[in-house]
């Protein structure tokens, strides 16, 4: 009568089996075999789990651009902001101007209402 021996325990050393046991032989049969990772289980990767890895890469570049993209438009608001005060105080160094202007005219009308008072109280003289 044959004994048959039990494989299943050392099975971790056979390079022909994918899906070895985690030991340290098992995971340098890994290392030294292509596209095999201790991470993902000891399977090789999957183009779908590429897929993946290179969507979720693409989704952090998309959301480093976007915090670019909103750390521009800070200082582009801020820019915005700056011109409206520029146009707040253009617009009330106009009225400043009026009001001189204005100010001005009304000292003209007081020097000429002045000067009709004057001629008016000057002396007639007689010939």
């Amino acid at each position: 009568m044959q004994t048959h021996h039990k494989i299943s325990d050392t099975s971790h050393y056979n390079p022909i089996n994918t899906t070895p046991k985690i030991s340290d032989t098992s995971l340098q049969w890994c290392i030294h075999r292509p596209g095999c990772s201790s991470r993902l289980g000891h399977k090789k990767s999957t183009l779908v789990e590429r897929q993946a890895l290179e969507a979720m890469a693409t989704a952090v570049i998309a959301t480093w651009v976007m915090v670019e993209v909103m750390a521009t438009a800070v200082p582009a608001t801020w820019v915005m902001v700056e011109a409206m005060a520029t146009v707040v105080l253009a617009t009330w160094v106009m009225v400043e101007a009026i009001a001189m202007a204005v100010t001005a005219t009304w000292v003209m009308v007081e020097v000429i209402a002045m000067a009709m008072t004057a001629t008016s109280e000057r002396p007639v003289q007689q010939a």
